[in-house]
């Protein structure tokens, strides 16, 4: 996650959106379940699926678990301008592509994934075990820390 060495240093994380508005967070490995159970599975076809992710939590307050679970001191969070954005957009084409779907960072983005846990048997991971997984990425001397985990995607918090 790209705000885990800001928060470490205590300095403001600049987030796009608007950072109190709720979000749906997955985390990888529950994205590689839901993948498997719905590619070997007859039930899932024809329709899409959605994986199971904890309760929706904002930018703000995902940070603050992650700053708190580091030890760092309390998150700031702001949201970029919108101005500042589309500014950067008129050099930077994937800046224009995020302004462009404003509305996916201002308004609630949460999954319900009923059906999925239903039919498949799947759930999220605890808020709190992904919290840990993904601070495990950054600390030094843990085995979620090491190089292949972190390149096989082990304890990244999605978006």
């Amino acid at each position: 996650m790209r705000q885990l060495d800001t928060l470490r240093r205590g300095r403001r994380a600049w987030v796009i959106g608007d950072p109190d508005v709720p979000r749906s967070w997955t985390h990888v490995p529950d994205v590689a379940a839901t993948l498997v159970a719905l590619g070997t599975d007859d039930r899932s076809w024809g329709r899409a699926w959605h994986v199971p992710s904890p309760a929706p939590r904002s930018q703000r307050q995902a940070l603050t678990d992650l700053a708190r679970a580091m030890g760092a001191p309390p998150a700031r969070v702001s949201g970029v301008p919108w101005p500042v954005m589309r500014a950067a957009g008129l050099a930077v084409p994937l800046m224009r592509e995020i302004v462009a779907i404003r509305h996916q960072w201002d308004q609630e983005f949460v999954l319900d994934a009923t059906e999925t846990t239903a039919v498949f048997g799947l759930a999220a991971t605890p808020w709190d075990d992904v919290v840990r997984a993904t601070v495990a990425t950054v600390q030094p001397g843990t085995s979620a820390g090491s190089a292949s985990s972190v390149e096989a995607g082990n304890g990244r918090l999605g978006q």
